[in-house]
């Protein structure tokens, strides 16, 4: 002890003269182009929370020691660090970051400066979509671009989000926008897929999608930005590119996260000396007699949301590599996401593999070859409608007694059925909590304990995917080029689900099991110009596409399996089954062009056209032409705005 004393004061000691070197720095911050003093700029001494911002005269002042490092950031300026000698008065001049128009944007087959759009078009960096933890594309878009809301489904792991670009464009039809990744448009809704599907049996296809694998997204969110992607552009477009190699130093990145979730804050419910106090009240009132001689015996209770709701840990590795030289470049990388869901029993776990490969064959010809393979399964809560459970799993947990214990003193979960007969007696409620009690009392309801559905009712999704898309690039002159791609979509989808006899109002269990596959092939060929004369500008590109599309289902029900055991394992032995099986086929045939025309950098005009042919198209009108065409003006450029 009197060692660690004789540390502390010297630590104490040698400390002290370092917090005494502190001195107020004061300064002045300004435009290095105008010289105007700037209002609002973040001050903050690098490594720390410590910071302050400039008042209406640009200047600041902050305690600060000698060599810190002072970090100076403003929108719409370019960040700038000074350390800190002895100097006490500082003028520091920041210039403007104009690098925001001369950024290049994804449209649809093709890129452009941003200054030269004329549609609506947002985009999200790669660094905002890292920012933060996302589980899929869709919920990296969230909060991220003006126009689109990005509502999730339900808390389940891995399920899936409500996308909406401007709003609902429709009433009996989807709305949910196209996406298109790396030049592939993939199938998301269930109308896509099968109508005859398996209830739960389609997982969120952008689940597949590892966002850190993700380059950036673009959202196409006028008429004028989507045309080209035609009939299927009616509720926006969302065009997603990945990550790509370059020529240089080969890179090896390693990233890993560790989080958790848990509810932000439980329901304030009645415990069981309330609720049983609350039942005597009640009967009282009703004319009727004491349920219970002594509601103060049963203390506390059940928690059920305590039993159903867990903290739950969510986890990310993956291990990427980058690179390459002036003929080849490559980016591989490898995943696995892990996520508990807040309910007991429900998880979600992602494993993923990406490679993008870039090959210059000859001075005209080069080929590009991208492969997504995924695999992820989940268990998720039951979602059988016949199951005593009024509305789900919470709403049974939030409206079931407290003073039914969860377990037997075995161990075993309380699997009867509580309710009461016309003239109020308990029919088949009568069970032993921990301490050895009986417990006889009036339920109001016919749920079953809400663990069985989490423990004892299995539901599991399992799905595997893998796209992949080989294109090349031919310069038939230095404005011209050819470029003919062929991509192909897969993907497989399990979902098993049960219900035990105890947790069906009916009493006989529940098996349903169903798989979904679906197939697409694409081919795309197109001709891009892009040329400048003078003042003008002219770029173009035309082209055709050709899709098809398979998916085939199927169901297997069943009803009273003997064996709770089994589960879905075993339909042979169930009193009733049913099997369904379903299939269908689509085709889409289009030609596409796009005009974009710049005069002096200022007056933009784009036009757009795009003809698609379609099975799912009436007989009598199997094609359809979506033209658009808009003006822009880059008021900045003129020269009564040169100030």
């Amino acid at each position: 002890m009197r060692n660690l004393f004789y540390i502390m004061t010297l630590l104490t000691v040698l400390a002290h003269p370092l917090v005494a070197q502190d001195q107020v720095i004061h300064g002045i911050v300004k435009d290095a182009l105008t010289g105007d003093p700037l209002i609002g700029v973040n001050v903050v001494i690098k490594g720390t929370t410590t910071g302050t911002t400039t008042d209406l005269d640009g200047s600041f002042s902050l305690n600060a020691s000698p060599g810190a490092t002072l970090v100076f950031t403003y929108i719409g300026y370019r960040p700038q660090e000074l350390s800190i000698d002895s100097q006490q008065a500082l003028e520091i001049n920041l210039e403007q970051e104009i690098t925001g128009l001369d950024e290049v944007v994804v449209i649809g087959y093709g890129k452009v400066q941003k200054r030269d759009l004329t549609g609506s078009v947002s985009s999200v960096s790669e660094e905002a979509i890292r920012s933060t933890v996302s589980l899929s594309a869709d919920q990296a878009l969230q909060g991220r671009a003006a126009g689109v809301v990005v509502q999730q489904n339900s808390g389940e792991p891995g399920a899936g989000t409500t996308v909406r670009i401007r709003g609902t464009s429709s009433i009996s039809a989807g709305n949910e926008p196209l996406y298109v990744i790396d030049g592939i448009p993939i199938l998301t809704s269930a109308s896509d897929i099968s109508s005859s599907a398996a209830k739960g049996t389609a997982q969120n296809p952008l689940a597949s999608i590892n966002p850190n694998d993700i380059s950036s997204i673009e959202v196409l969110k006028d008429a004028s930005a989507a045309a080209i992607y035609g009939a299927r552009a009616a509720n926006g477009v969302i065009l997603i590119t990945t990550k790509r190699g370059e020529s240089g130093k080969a890179t090896v990145d390693f990233s890993y996260y560790q989080g958790i979730q848990q509810i932000r804050k439980p329901y304030q419910l009645l415990n069981a000396t309330q609720f049983a106090q609350y039942q005597n009240e009640a009967n009282f009132y009703a004319g009727k007699g004491r349920i219970y001689s002594n509601p103060a015996a049963f203390g506390e209770g059940t928690d059920w949301q305590d039993e159903i709701f867990q903290t739950a840990p969510m986890s990310n590795f993956e291990l990427s590599f980058k690179g390459g030289n002036d003929a080849v470049q490559y980016a591989v990388s490898g995943g696995y996401y892990g996520q508990e869901g807040i309910i007991i029993g429900s998880d979600f776990n992602r494993y993923n593999l990406r490679s993008n490969l870039d090959g210059q064959i000859n001075r005209k010809l080069k080929v590009s070859n991208s492969l997504m393979v995924s695999y992820s399964n989940s268990n998720r809560v039951s979602t059988d409608d016949n199951a005593a459970f009024d509305g789900g799993t919470i709403t049974a947990a939030l409206g079931f007694s407290p003073l039914v214990p969860a377990r037997t003193r075995e161990g075993r979960l309380v699997q009867k059925n509580f309710a009461v007969d016309d003239e109020g007696n308990l029919i088949d409620g009568s069970q032993t909590n921990d301490q050895g009690q009986t417990i006889t009392e009036k339920v109001l309801n016919t749920f079953a304990n809400p663990l069985l559905k989490l423990l004892e009712s299995p539901s599991e999704l399992k799905t595997a995917r893998i796209i992949n898309n080989l294109s090349a690039i031919y310069e038939i002159t230095p404005d011209l080029n050819f470029k003919a791609s062929l991509g192909i979509d897969y993907s497989n989808s399990r979902g098993d689900q049960f219900t035990p006899r105890a947790s069906r109002s009916g009493g006989e269990s529940f098996a349903n099991s169903g798989s979904i596959t679906s197939t697409t092939l694409l081919n795309e060929n197109t001709l891009n110009y892009q040329k400048t004369f003078g003042k003008h500008k002219i770029g173009g590109v035309v082209g055709t596409s050709a899709q098809r599309a398979k998916i085939s289902s199927l169901t297997v029900q069943a009803i009273d399996i003997k064996n709770d055991q089994l589960g879905f394992n075993n339909y042979a032995i169930a009193r009733g089954a049913s099997l369904n099986t379903s299939f269908s086929e689509f085709t889409f045939l289009s030609g596409l062009a796009r005009i974009n025309y710049s005069y002096d950098d200022r007056y933009l005009i784009t036009v757009t056209g795009r003809a698609d042919g379609s099975s799912k198209f009436g007989i009598n009108n199997k094609w359809g032409f979506f033209p658009s065409a808009s003006l822009g003006w880059v008021i900045s450029e003129e020269s009564f705005l040169d100030d």
